[in-house]
């Protein structure tokens, strides 16, 4: 713009650039604070005579120079250069940028500090980073007489200043903090280098569009992402014992030990599908419609029928999950999970700036959520229920009537459910499975399942999300949302997309039945050894792959938290088992019961000789635990129950002898100094 009474430009706008050249040779080295007084547009905010004098200069009147200022109109000095820069832009140097008329477009400088010949970024709060350079010349002091004053409606936060050098060349900078070598900007701190300054050379810095460097940030969702079992882990001090193999019952990998394989079919299936050249390209991104179907019929019931339009096909039940929770969920709204639960919900609802509440498993009640607790914890924010079943990490399976109590509850509270059923099928014998959307008649649910856990394929990245909503709540807006959603990665594996009906269908129960009788084999060698040790708890799962074991920690006074028992038992064992703060449940361990049979059995011993070592107890409890108990049996026969915390049954002869031949003792465990003897 040139002349007028229009509006000044501001620096994000108007590209500038400041020629400090040999005019300034009354001054010493410095860098100059450059400040703008007021637009023309502010008159009432600020008037001409307001000034910050700190007690050196009194108020002035209308149109008198401040001190340090040159007198009259004062004509700068562009060069040809910054003309020329101006002209790149679209814009001719306006008559208000090239001349200072009176009082209202006035510029103040303050000398500060040694003024360097280059400017360059460095990370926000870096204010060491120009130690390293070497620092040629002492700061010269300060002149006085050039430091004019400055309008007090300058601060350091002011991150639109823009003004001129003593000689009248505009200067547009966000801002220069007195006293450091650091010039603000919406995009960062930039760092002087305290490198000599010579008049012969000029400063100038460039402000394009707020830039002023490079500061690249992560987004609001990278900074809020946080995994707590990675944290946890990467923060252990772990050091195996040397002469000791590494036993890890932490990975809920089913694979990484090799004695539980995939199905044969499921292999050919897949092979198959790569040589059909069928599905080399990409596929729509809920899937291909022949797959979703095969889905819908696995997972229908005679009472909850799903069609293929109910099926997005995603990349592992993870997947599933972020979809699931995406849909629903908006910043400053509430999730709530279980706990002790799997880490990812927290970890995907934190990222999109849910807050997430938790209601309790009950581990005396077999691992059932605590129902009174759940419904307290609901609010008019509360989006969704998470429902792990079967649970990981405890292992347990919620009966039918527990379910129904659960969809009772987000039914009176109209909230959905997502309902975690990665392990669906994978029970014990006795017990028995029932989904979530098979129960449910008027509760909206996004179930999330998966080849993962009972086809042991956790790398094949094949899961899905089936829509169960009779009455139609998620037709507004979730279905849609969640096509919106998918098509983020353009959908899931292909190869396997063209494999799923035939591993879906083809697949025989014998298979199901053989891994389950491995981790259930596996889980009553766990619950013997780990019974009989004192100061643990393990509680007997119900299917999945995980068994949860308590730790009386009173009982291990050496360790404060059950990080540090994992820690030391590791240093001593070489057994690794992740600690119950994982999964917001202290005091506890998880095992998982996918390792080889005669691994399962030493890592539970060695548990055991590691728990005999630390264990203590006060001497009263030790006491009452020693006490002899005589009696009888049905039978007739005398038993001397001798300590009663390793339950040692003697059986004896009518005159108080042994009966070597009757004796039955079921668990013997003699503490003594020397250590554990049998």
């Amino acid at each position: 713009m040139v002349g007028g009474r229009g509006k000044m430009p501001t620096a994000r706008r108007l590209l500038l650039w400041g020629n400090l050249s040999a005019s300034l040779s009354p001054a010493p080295r410095g860098v100059y604070h450059i400040g703008t007084n007021r637009t023309r547009g502010h008159r009432s905010a600020h008037r001409d005579d307001q000034w910050d004098t700190n007690g050196e200069e009194p108020r002035r009147k209308t149109g008198e120079k401040p001190s340090g200022m040159p007198s009259g109109r004062h004509k700068t000095s562009l060069d040809v250069v910054t003309r020329k820069r101006l002209s790149r832009i679209g814009r001719s140097p306006s008559r208000r940028a090239l001349n200072e008329r009176g009082t209202s477009r006035k510029r103040h400088v303050r000398q500060t500090n040694a003024l360097p010949s280059e400017v360059r970024e460095a990370p926000e709060g870096d204010r060491r980073a120009n130690q390293s350079m070497p620092n040629t010349h002492e700061r010269p002091p300060v002149n006085e007489q050039l430091q004019p004053s400055v309008p007090s409606r300058f601060t350091e936060n002011n991150n639109k200043t823009c003004g001129r050098t003593p000689e009248g060349d505009l200067f547009s900078i966000d801002s220069l903090r007195h006293g450091s070598r650091e010039l603000k900007s919406p995009r960062g701190p930039l760092l002087l280098p305290p490198q000599s300054y010579s008049r012969s050379r000029h400063l100038r810095v460039k402000m394009k569009n707020g830039r002023g460097g490079w500061n690249v940030r992560a987004s609001a969702l990278a900074r809020n992402t946080f995994n707590p079992i990675r944290s946890i882990v990467e923060n252990l001090r772990l050091a195996p014992h040397p002469d000791k193999p590494m036993i890890a019952l932490s990975i809920g990998d089913p694979t990484i030990f090799g004695n539980l394989k995939p199905p044969q079919e499921a292999v050919e299936a897949v092979c198959a599908s790569v040589q059909s050249m069928k599905y080399n390209g990409y596929a729509p991104s809920v899937g291909y419609p022949e797959a979703r179907e095969a889905v819908a019929k696995y997972c229908s019931t005679p009472t909850s029928v799903v069609d293929a339009k109910d099926v997005i096909l995603c990349s592992g039940c993870s997947h599933a999950l972020d979809l699931c929770i995406s849909v629903l969920g908006n910043p400053g709204k509430n999730i709530l999970v279980p706990r002790p639960g799997f880490s990812i919900y927290r970890t995907l609802a934190e990222g999109l700036g849910l807050k997430v509440k938790s209601y309790d498993l009950l581990p005396e009640q077999g691992w059932e959520a605590d129902l009174e607790q759940m419904e307290s914890q609901l609010d008019a924010d509360t989006v969704a229920i998470i429902v792990n079943n079967p649970s990981n990490p405890c292992g347990s399976v919620f009966s039918k009537e527990h379910l129904l109590k659960i969809l009772d509850i987000a039914r009176r509270n109209y909230v959905p459910i997502i309902a975690d059923e990665i392990y669906d099928h994978f029970v014990f014998p006795g017990r028995e499975f029932y989904s979530l959307g098979s129960l449910s008649e008027d509760v909206p649910i996004l179930t999330c399942g998966g080849l993962t856990k009972r086809f042991l394929v956790p790398g094949w990245r094949m899961g899905w999300i089936v829509v169960h909503d009779k009455t139609g709540v998620f037709d507004q807006e979730i279905r849609k949302g969640l096509n919106c959603l998918s098509q983020r990665i353009i959908g899931s594996n292909t190869l396997v997309q063209g494999a799923l009906p035939s591993i879906l269908s083809n697949t025989p129960t014998e298979f199901f039945k053989e891994t389950l009788s491995a981790i259930q084999g596996n889980a009553e060698i766990a619950y013997e050894i780990l019974d009989r040790v004192p100061g643990l708890s393990p509680i007997m799962p119900e299917g999945a792959m995980y068994m949860m074991v308590g730790i009386d920690m009173e009982k291990f006074p050496e360790f404060k938290t059950d990080l540090e028992f994992v820690e030391q038992m590791v240093t001593e064992e070489s057994v690794f088992c992740l600690p119950g703060k994982c999964f917001d449940y202290p005091n506890y361990v998880r095992i998982v019961l996918t390792v080889p049979e005669a691994q399962m059995r030493e890592a539970c011993e060695r548990i055991e000789d590691f728990c005999s070592r630390h264990f203590q107890v006060f001497e009263e409890e030790e006491m009452d635990m020693m006490d002899i108990i005589t009696y009888e049996e049905d039978d007739g026969r005398k038993i001397r129950e001798h300590n009663a915390l390793f339950e040692e049954k003697i059986f004896l002869t009518a005159d108080g002898n042994v009966n070597e031949e009757d004796c039955l003792i079921n668990k013997v465990h003699l503490m003594s100094d020397e250590g554990r003897r049998p």
